[in-house]
């Protein structure tokens, strides 16, 4: 085999993972969403978008660190990434994600907001939007 050869190799794989992880994390949104749809949660359409897009990066952040076995600064690098690629994918116009991206990760870097949803991972996504309507 040569470096050519190698390196699509790791490309098919990180492929591979990457629509694996973006598989389960819909599989666990979708889950999510089915219990909170009768809780009938009033926030704005762009604060529910944030909400559930820090979701999936928690989950997707799971993903890597648990399921992969990867330090968490590495599985929360690759988060980000595995979630823009699913916006892309999912038809998100690339101009919006400019902007939505910088602040997701604005968010996720405050220490009170991502470490309690990590936890909170662990139940629900309701229980995420109970924990945000409690503030």
């Amino acid at each position: 085999m040569d470096n050519k050869q190698i390196n699509q190799a790791k490309s098919e794989d990180e492929t591979d993972l990457l629509n694996h992880c973006v598989q389960y994390a819909k599989v666990i949104l979708n889950e999510q969403l089915a219990r909170i749809k009768s809780k009938k949660y009033d926030f704005a359409p762009e604060f529910k978008f944030m909400t559930i897009q820090l979701y999936l990066v928690g989950v997707m952040w799971q993903f890597y660190e648990k399921q992969q076995q990867m330090p968490p600064e590495i599985a929360r690098e690759k988060a980000f990434l595995t979630l823009h690629s699913m916006m892309i994918s999912d038809g998100q116009n690339l101009n919006v994600l400019i902007n939505k991206l910088p602040l997701l990760r604005k968010c996720q870097n405050l220490k009170m907001v991502m470490r309690p949803w990590l936890s909170i991972l662990d139940t629900s996504l309701s229980q995420m939007m109970e924990f945000i309507r409690s503030f």
